[in-house]
């Protein structure tokens, strides 16, 4: 799948806004003390702005696994994560 300019934008947006709500869930979760349902929704919220990432750097994305692999090879910062954290990670 290959997406153009003003498409990228959109999905970009769309997984970012993704990001964000599933990320101001977990106030709500917090108050109610429903700590495993947080676990899950930073799970998704960080899957969501990763996949923004790549995305805009013109990478298909399709499992949050997928997403952290890629996210190592493809953007230098993040390729200092050591073997331990990324299996901590995955």
């Amino acid at each position: 799948m290959s997406l153009g300019n003003e498409e990228r934008k959109i999905v970009v947006g769309l997984e970012t806004e993704k990001a964000r709500k599933t990320y101001a869930e977990i106030e709500v979760l917090r108050q109610a003390g429903l700590w495993d349902n947080i676990t899950n929704r930073l799970y998704y919220a960080a899957f969501h702005a990763v996949s923004a990432l790549l995305i805009n750097d013109g990478h298909i994305v399709s499992t949050y696994r997928g997403a952290v692999i890629m996210l190592r090879c493809k953007l230098p910062l993040f390729r200092t994560v050591s073997k331990l954290s990324a299996k901590i990670i995955i």
